[in-house]
């Protein structure tokens, strides 16, 4: 089973509110909880089951909401206060 279904059917997707967004070999978790246990459950089904490679020196945790900003794909995400709340 594809990673994208296991992960959305089950385990991350529920326990930690988590999203994957991915594009070739590129993926980026979103998540509400960031934690050991969500990160050694991606990589035993990256590495363990599909066989892949974690290149762990491009991997890292990112709290966009504290002022860092994250770049996937070309582009920059970081969180910002809505400007035209009153």
């Amino acid at each position: 089973m594809l990673l994208i279904h296991v992960f959305h059917r089950k385990a991350p997707a529920i326990w930690a509110n988590a999203r994957l967004a991915r594009y070739a070999d590129d993926v980026v978790v979103l998540a509400d909880h960031q934690s050991e246990v969500l990160k050694e459950w991606l990589e035993s089904r990256l590495e363990d089951r599909l066989g892949l490679t974690v290149n762990r020196s491009k991997t890292s945790v990112v709290e966009v909401g504290q002022g860092e900003a994250l770049d996937f794909l070309g582009y920059t995400f970081r969180y910002d206060r809505d400007t035209t709340l009153r």
